[in-house]
């Protein structure tokens, strides 16, 4: 009998300045390789988004543990 593989969840949390949080479950991760660095989320069918990244920008996905947007403003 074969194990299934389970998968971590991974979100992109997206942080808000009344300390609220939106979250965007990543269903897929998938690697390009480009000629320029990039990051591309979209949305999928089920509701879930996909994160497509460029090995020169995350060259491991499996070592990833959080992706935060951050904002600092100038005063």
């Amino acid at each position: 009998m074969s194990k299934k593989k389970i998968e971590p969840q991974r979100f992109l949390k997206i942080h808000q300045k009344d300390g609220t949080s939106i979250d965007l479950e990543i269903g897929k991760a998938i690697e390009l390789r480009t000629n320029q660095p990039a990051i591309y989320i979209e949305k999928m069918k089920d509701g879930k988004y996909r994160l497509a990244y460029d090995v020169s920008v995350i060259p491991d996905f499996c070592n990833v543990t959080n992706i935060e947007v951050v904002r600092i403003d100038a005063d």
